[in-house]
């Protein structure tokens, strides 16, 4: 639409029908006038994670989770993540903002909305341009079966740069129990088991191939 020209002014009309509790009907017609102009950066996007780790939570205590985002092209220029968004603002549409939260048990499972999650409290700016950080802090009165790892919970976020280019982006899944004793004696989240049993693996390859060394010098 735009052409070579540097910026265009668009309007758009749209026609509103609303029922009132009388059942009455009022309709509006709205204009919105929309001016544009060409993105002055030749940035690309950054590569978001496949997921957050988190690891276990503490309720009511706060937790700050980095989150690292790709650059795997040296020669191209990268924009910058937007954040600044913290609890009971007014959510952002370009930069950096919550989504959701869930929480699972064995027998129900809760989801709260952008606006009535209370676990992501703030979205800060991390140690560099391409980071995050999520300041966690999930609400013992959110948090059913406190103590138990039969908890799970995840959330969700839309990182930001301004573009509105990125989809969701989610934690792994992650107990929250009453105490840090608690998380120290719970069974190792997601994130973990995997590198343990890579690391089992491993052992057990290097064992047999000192035993078939050994085998093989005895002949």
């Amino acid at each position: 639409m735009m052409g070579d020209r540097e910026a265009v002014t668009q309007t758009f009309t749209r026609l509103v029908t609303c029922t009132t509790t009388g059942n009455a009907q009022e309709t509006q017609l709205f204009n919105f006038t929309v001016r544009m102009g060409k993105s002055t950066t030749n940035a690309v996007a950054l590569k978001p994670p496949a997921s957050i780790p988190v690891g276990c939570l503490v309720a009511d205590e706060e937790t700050r989770v980095l989150v690292n985002f790709g650059t795997p092209n040296a020669s191209v220029e990268y924009r910058s993540l937007s954040t600044g968004w913290k609890y009971n603002d007014e959510l952002p549409l370009v930069a950096s903002r919550p989504l959701s939260a869930w929480r699972g048990q064995p027998s129900t499972t809760n989801t709260w909305d952008a606006g009535s999650q209370q676990v992501l409290r703030s979205i800060e700016a991390g140690p560099n341009s391409s980071s995050l950080v999520l300041v966690l802090k999930p609400s013992s009165s959110q948090t059913a079966l406190r103590g138990s790892s039969s908890v799970s919970w995840k959330v969700c976020m839309i990182p930001g740069d301004d573009y509105n280019y990125y989809p969701e982006l989610c934690t792994e899944t992650f107990p929250v129990m009453g105490s840090q004793a608690e998380c120290d004696a719970a069974p190792p989240t997601s994130g973990a088991a995997p590198l343990r049993k890579h690391i089992a693996q491993l052992l057990a390859m290097m064992a047999f191939v000192l035993c078939l060394d050994a085998m093989l010098q005895d002949k």
